[in-house]
């Protein structure tokens, strides 16, 4: 591939669209061992979904008016991070019900932000392949996404099937966030 800032943008892009992807899939088994019913996936789930319906506007209108697209990415892939890492320490730490809305709150702050990625990835692919077309350009990034989701939620599968550890499952994805950060700096 001879455009190398679509080969990076591809890979963090795709690393950023698949956890949205997988994170949603995988909620139920990562908050029910610790006190949270599956009724409650569905409502964090619901959500972490609607709210980055509203993340994704957000990002749109944003970048009509300012085309920074590096600068939207690396945002969006930080505080994707540290939403994460909050989930987790609320999480594995669930004591009281009053930290159901802490979570709940996380979650749906997740989502705005991380959903939010689809615009900027999609238009930011746009943006350095002008010889290509949005469809390839774009599908590409969704391609790897979807392949990169479903051998995510494969993993992560195994990893709570045989061992029942979803503290280890939260800190891969942590581990994949912070990857995406790192190829971010390089763009």
């Amino acid at each position: 591939m001879k455009n190398k800032n679509y080969l990076y943008v591809m890979i963090s892009s795709s690393v950023m669209v698949s956890l949205s992807y997988s994170f949603p899939t995988l909620l139920e088994q990562l908050i029910l061992p610790y006190g949270f019913t599956s009724e409650d996936a569905s409502v964090f789930g619901m959500a972490y979904n609607l709210m980055g319906i509203f993340g994704g506007i957000a990002v749109s209108i944003y970048l009509s008016k300012r085309r920074n697209f590096g600068a939207v990415q690396t945002c969006i892939i930080i505080w994707t991070a540290i939403t994460f890492g909050i989930i987790w320490f609320l999480v594995a730490d669930f004591k009281v019900r009053n930290d159901y809305w802490l979570v709940f709150l996380s979650i749906i702050i997740n989502g705005f932000i991380n959903i939010g990625v689809y615009s900027s990835c999609f238009e930011y692919a746009v943006a350095i392949t002008p010889e290509y077309g949005e469809a390839l350009s774009a599908g590409i990034i969704n391609c790897v996404a979807n392949t990169l989701g479903f051998l995510e939620i494969m993993f992560f599968q195994a990893i709570v099937g045989v061992k029942k550890d979803t503290k280890s499952e939260l800190a891969i994805m942590m581990y994949i966030l912070f990857a995406g950060c790192v190829l971010s700096f390089i763009l």
